[in-house]
């Protein structure tokens, strides 16, 4: 049996991490990544396959409903959705290929100061990853983990900590590690292993960058023909970001470069591969609004998302 968990398998609590770290994070944020139609990177020779596009739509939404602890603490309740969709074109597409993902999860999370430069953050999040049909209990999945940061002279900040999840099955430990580095109007922000990415205030509440991102999960599937079975998908996007904000409370933020890495991995119930399917390399886009946030968008807790 084959078990191997990559650097998708961090991605998801690293995510969570990140978020929930900000100590006023947005009330609602929605995005939508567009990946049009590419070739496969490896079809079978001498099938339909050879033919075949796919794109990939993603759109998510999370809203998060925080309860004031004490002067500066918080206690937050997060639930967020997401939404892969596999469009295909010119073929049939591979067998056990999924046409629409879900996931869905409520985060729990305590963000609270231990003195005037050091904050905790705990959190514990249970979620499914599914096609959402014939939903089993192994569709169920569970992380969380702990935080220290410390605030920086500079009005950066260091985080470091420890996470545990199971998505693939087994309880596998991560370490955390959030950087956010400032020196005038420039900005370096690094979540390994999720995102790295640098900054620049362009003006009052103006903010142009660049920024890599790598996004994935384990997904579950119910449905015939594939009962019992599941898929991996990985993306790495890499390209110019750009946040402005609109009014006082909104931030609006486009993004736009090269996807690469595409690929998602077809396994047995017992997480044998059946196959893995790559695509080619595409130009993506990124739209996102954050809703109910009291931040700049120079502020960047989330800009390289």
């Amino acid at each position: 049996m084959t078990r191997t968990p990559s650097l998708v398998a961090g991605l998801v609590v690293l995510a969570a991490s990140s978020l929930a770290a900000q100590q006023r994070p947005p009330i609602v944020s929605v995005s939508f990544d567009m990946l049009p139609y590419s070739s496969l990177a490896d079809p079978l020779p001498g099938t339909a396959e050879e033919d075949l596009k796919v794109s990939i739509a993603n759109p998510r939404i999370q809203v998060n409903l925080p309860i004031r602890i004490g002067r500066n603490g918080a206690l937050v309740n997060s639930f967020s959705y997401s939404q892969l969709n596999f469009n295909y074109r010119e073929a049939t597409a591979p067998g056990n290929a999924p046409d629409q993902l879900h996931a869905l999860s409520y985060r729990l999370a305590l963000n609270v100061p231990m003195s005037e430069r050091w904050r905790f953050l705990a959190f514990a999040e249970p979620g499914l990853a599914s096609d959402l049909e014939n939903v089993e209990s192994d569709h169920l999945r569970f992380q969380g983990g702990v935080v220290f940061t410390r605030r920086l002279a500079s009005g950066g900040s260091v985080g470091v900590g420890a996470a545990v999840q199971n998505n693939f099955g087994q309880a596998l430990p991560l370490p955390v590690l959030n950087v956010d580095a400032r020196s005038g109007a420039l900005r370096f922000d690094l979540r390994l292993p999720r995102s790295a990415g640098a900054f620049l205030r362009a003006g009052s509440g103006t903010e142009i960058g660049l920024a890599a991102n790598v996004e994935g999960s384990h997904y579950r599937l119910g449905g015939a023909p594939v009962e019992g079975r599941r898929v991996r998908y990985s993306v790495l996007t890499v390209g110019p970001t750009v946040s402005t904000r609109l009014g006082s409370v909104t931030t609006a933020r486009l993004s736009s470069g090269a996807a690469v890495g595409r690929r998602f991995e077809i396994q047995d119930a017992d997480q044998n591969e059946l196959r893995s399917i790559g695509l080619e390399p595409a130009f993506f886009v990124r739209l996102s609004f954050d809703f109910g946030s009291r931040g700049a968008a120079g502020n960047g807790k989330d800009a390289a998302r």
